[in-house]
């Protein structure tokens, strides 16, 4: 990596010290734009700037809302089938004109964003682009949980490795400090953190954002998260208790889902409700004479309608995958579990393991011809390479407060050799 240096533009991080640690690396100002002032606590060596929506957006920017395709968008379309509203295409606008600007004037030229689905990451990152400034993108590890995908165009079925053709490993940027990371994701340290930034989020929007709370991504419910650790607690204790039992007379389905609220499963899907994908299963096994197998995501909280003859699995997907005869996910990150067996994985969504001779991406309307199969059949040829480059030179290793400058630097200095 040069010394030259780079004034970095920032929005939300992740609810670690990543995104600050990786500002450090470089030369530079460092600049935030963020959605809640709250994530000071995770940037505190960044300028903190507010959005200010005093003129009115230029058409540029109008027609660069209209046609952005993000998490908000998306989910309105899908949950109350209708488009953004004037209101909503206004203050997208504006937001994207006043950080067009600011790019501009502070002479930006690399952008830091965690998750780029989000509609303010997703319309800076179209504006990017138009003015070729590399845009670095973080998001939660593929193998959990210690360990996060930093990639220059995009997490998940947006990665710059969704276009690869080829798994060589490149040695300067297998992980040197692989096996030091300390604590993950969800270590105890990370969950008082965020429990006072929680705090830090209740009192600005209550006191000073009311207007803007429903374009925050999140509605930092505390009932929501308390709900969600007593779910993952009980879970836990099913977890490899309640063993799959494989029918062998029968060809077996196993269905990995999902949360629906995951930004992945929104935006990189047609699949709307889990309800109506296990009903679909169900009936499609039932006429085919299958046997079903679900493994619900451990955080999930809505009541699901299942079938007596459906078998809910709680052992581990790996196991259960080299068991079964098909998997079947929309582009859950439990598919690299399922990578490690041979058993024929099929992709209802756009994802990051959707490769020849790796995963397959299909629609529903497949589904049926699929199993119909007495001998399931899938050309994975590639998949122990493709594992190998994504454990080796693709993840960042490192989760939560835990991460090595050297494993930084490394990934930084692998991401702006390629840009």
């Amino acid at each position: 990596m040069n010394n030259k240096e780079h004034n970095f533009l920032v929005l939300d991080p992740m609810y670690s010290n990543l995104s600050n640690n990786i500002c450090n690396v470089f030369n530079g100002n460092k600049y935030v734009i963020p959605s809640l002032y709250a994530f000071y606590i995770y940037l505190p060596s960044c300028r903190f700037f507010r959005v200010k929506r005093t003129n009115k957006p230029s058409f540029e920017m109008l027609k660069l809302v209209v046609k952005n395709k993000n998490l908000y968008c998306d989910t309105i379309y899908k949950k109350s089938n209708r488009n953004l509203s004037k209101d909503e295409i206004i203050y997208f606008a504006q937001y994207a004109e006043f950080v067009s600007d600011f790019i501009e004037r502070k002479n930006i030229n690399i952008i830091l964003v965690h998750n780029d689905t989000r509609w303010n990451h997703s319309l800076v990152i179209d504006i990017a682009k138009k003015n070729k400034i590399p845009v670095i993108v973080t998001e939660l590890g593929l193998i959990r949980p210690n360990t996060t995908v930093v990639d220059f165009m995009g997490c998940n079925a947006n990665s710059r490795i969704k276009n690869k053709k080829s798994w060589d490993i490149e040695s300067k940027y297998i992980p040197v400090t692989k096996d030091k990371v300390k604590f993950n994701h969800e270590n105890l340290f990370s969950r008082f953190i965020f429990l006072f930034f929680l705090i830090l989020v209740k009192m600005e929007l209550c006191f000073f954002r009311r207007k803007h709370k429903k374009y925050i991504h999140n509605d930092y419910s505390i009932f929501k998260y308390v709900i969600t650790l007593y779910k993952l607690k009980c879970y836990n204790k099913k977890n490899g208790k309640i063993e799959f039992v494989k029918k062998s007379n029968k060809i077996n389905v196993f269905l990995v889902l999902q949360l629906e609220h995951d930004s992945q499963f929104i935006v990189h899907s047609d699949v709307i409700k889990n309800q109506d994908l296990i009903t679909y299963f169900e009936r499609v096994c039932e006429e085919n004479d299958r046997q079903l197998i679900i493994k619900l995501h451990p955080l999930d909280i809505k009541s699901l309608k299942i079938k007596a003859t459906t078998q809910v699995a709680y052992s581990c997907v790996k196991k259960i995958s080299r068991e079964v005869d098909y998997v079947f996910t929309v582009n859950s990150s439990a598919a690299l579990l399922v990578l490690e067996t041979t058993t024929p994985l099929y992709l209802l969504g756009d994802s990051i393991f959707a490769h020849d001779k790796v995963a397959e991406k299909i629609s529903l309307n497949d589904i049926n011809e699929i199993i119909s199969k007495n001998e399931p059949q899938q050309n994975i040829s590639q998949r122990e390479n493709f594992l190998n480059y994504i454990k080796n030179n693709y993840l960042l290793y490192g989760a939560g407060f835990s991460y090595d400058k050297v494993n930084i630097r490394q990934k930084l200095n692998q991401i702006m050799d390629i840009v």
